[in-house]
């Protein structure tokens, strides 16, 4: 989030486009594109268990829901580096986090 608010010229360009492999006719294989990401995300998922462990979170699904935080996330960074104007509010990452983590509230 940070990167995104302090530079989102840079951030549109590295995540605004749009890369769709040609599968039949490139060297990029189905399994590479599934597997894409894995390496973030298992930190991730790894880090919701440690959550759940202690009694912070209540996440039945660690991989889904790191996957929806990622997005979450990646998806209020892409539209706050768009859309600069618009009056966030000031919590609306901790409301993401604490929702798509299944964080308790205390």
């Amino acid at each position: 989030m940070g990167f995104a608010d302090k530079y989102p010229g840079r951030y549109r360009t590295m995540f605004g486009g749009v890369w769709m492999p040609d599968l039949d006719n490139g060297s990029v294989t189905g399994s590479d594109v599934s597997s894409l990401g894995s390496a973030s995300l298992a930190p991730l998922a790894d880090t919701l268990g440690d959550c759940v462990s202690a009694g912070c979170a209540t996440s039945t699904d660690l991989t889904a829901d790191a996957v929806a935080l990622w997005l979450g996330l990646h998806g209020l960074a892409h539209q706050r580096s768009a859309t600069v104007a618009f009056p966030w509010p000031p919590d609306i990452a901790e409301r993401i986090i604490t929702t798509l983590a299944h964080l308790d509230d205390a």
